[in-house]
């Protein structure tokens, strides 16, 4: 049948994220992994999951500096007319915007580049320093708490990869 996949013809990159999201599953619900994982694979590929958390941002922070400035205050379903009409405050809100967005980039940038060329060598600094990504997603749920169903998924998801990630950042071989 032309189109459909079976097990042996799935892309390798897209059977490493099906490995790794049945790990996580596994781990939050503590249950035994599938005999099909092998954990050191796992163990080894779990930056795959801080580069999908920082694309995640990227186009979050995207959303956030170009998207949302761009609308306009007057439009009824998207706009915020109905917070306020006076040009300075939506101007202030537009800024505000592009300021949260931009960071949100660095930030996002960060993450990428410290999961390929920290965690993927298994380097100890980058496990260390990953430690902020669940912390400021925990700190952006409390600035914008509509956030948390979304965020919580990306901290778990951040905590649940230092997790497996762990053992193979500070073993010895």
């Amino acid at each position: 049948m032309s189109g459909s996949f079976d097990e042996q013809s799935r892309p390798d990159g897209y059977r490493r994220i099906q490995t790794l999201f049945l790990a996580m599953l596994a781990v939050s619900f503590e249950k035994p992994l599938p005999q099909s994982i092998k954990r050191k694979s796992l163990k080894k590929q779990s930056w795959l999951i801080f580069l999908v958390l920082g694309i995640l941002i990227l186009f979050f922070a995207a959303y956030n500096a170009f998207y949302i400035p761009a609308l306009d205050p007057a439009d009824p379903d998207q706009g915020w007319a109905w917070l306020t009409s006076d040009p300075e405050i939506i101007e202030y809100i537009k800024f505000y915007f592009r300021i949260q967005g931009m960071w949100q980039l660095g930030f996002g940038l960060l993450v990428i580049a410290t999961a390929v060329g920290g965690l993927r060598q298994r380097q100890k600094w980058a496990w260390i320093g990953l430690w902020s990504v669940p912390l400021v997603l925990i700190l952006m749920s409390f600035m914008a708490p509509w956030t948390l169903p979304i965020l919580l998924v990306l901290i778990l998801m951040a905590i649940g990869s230092l997790y497996l990630s762990r053992p193979a950042v500070f073993s010895e071989n």
